[in-house]
């Protein structure tokens, strides 16, 4: 019996000797990746209460785990220490963390003590002594979230949420003529052009149809190579969908969001 407890305390020993911890922490060890200021249904993401709140994805951009106990979250840089985390909490080596900011602590998970405001405002990570991370924010869009892109290390941008995931989220693909095709669509927000790029020409008999946001249709044209652009600077700021379509039977093929600013 002595030898059993001996070798599960050895084990738990082995165990926690291979979780390594970052000791000191510097500005951009942790950074804010990626926040939703306006949310609601129609962007499928909620918190363990199933409401749609605003939320705050930290990415640890280290190789060892990173313990957040001394550490705080604020939207007012007169005060710093507005929300602290909880003793205990860690984000995994190259690993994110959800903080639903929403005023309701008394749910399961992560929840601060501040919204953010769909208007604009200011976000700091930090602990007693060094400031990891900050963003001053302006109006946002309802269900798309400022992302950094490349992921960790970007600037902020405008784009469909990567909720708890690398911001740089895979091309769509699509099966055209029972072949798949990967597309990009870049860049994306856009303000003079818009590329829809294939990495490979498809069989002819494919268009694209753009639309505002309430469903009007903005322009529609044949894509004849593999790479087709269009001119977006003479189009209003805001949420466009693209749409890609077979044109032998009008099969919808792709709808994706595109932002324009």
């Amino acid at each position: 019996m002595k030898k059993i407890i001996y070798s599960i305390i050895l084990l738990l020993s082995f165990g926690c000797l291979n979780t390594v911890f970052a000791q000191t922490l510097s500005a951009g060890d942790v950074v804010i990746n990626e926040f939703m200021a306006s949310n609601d249904s129609l962007s499928g993401i909620f918190d363990s209460a199933g409401q749609f709140d605003d939320w705050i994805e930290l990415y640890n951009t280290t190789t060892a785990t990173v313990d957040l106990s001394n550490a705080y979250l604020t939207d007012n840089k007169n005060l710093p220490q507005k929300w602290a985390f909880p003793s205990g909490t860690t984000i995994s080596p190259d690993g994110y963390l959800i903080i639903w900011a929403d005023e309701d602590g008394s749910q399961a998970g992560l929840h601060a003590n501040f919204k953010l405001s769909k208007l604009g405002e200011f976000i700091m990570l930090s602990d007693n002594s060094t400031v990891f991370d900050s963003i001053t924010f302006g109006v946002q869009i309802t269900n798309l979230t400022a992302s950094r892109v490349p992921n960790g290390t970007g600037d902020f941008i405008i784009q469909n949420p990567t909720f708890n995931a690398n911001n740089e989220g895979p091309s769509p693909v699509v099966e055209i003529n029972g072949k798949v095709h990967q597309i990009n669509i870049y860049p994306n927000p856009a303000t003079d052009f818009l590329n829809i790029e294939f990495d490979a020409f498809p069989e002819q008999g494919l268009a694209f149809t753009l639309f505002n946001s309430v469903g009007q249709k903005i322009g529609h044209q044949q894509i004849t190579e593999a790479r087709t652009t269009l001119s977006t600077s003479n189009l209003m700021p805001g949420i466009y969908f693209l749409v890609i379509i077979e044109n032998q039977n009008e099969k919808i093929l792709l709808k994706e969001s595109v932002f324009i600013h």
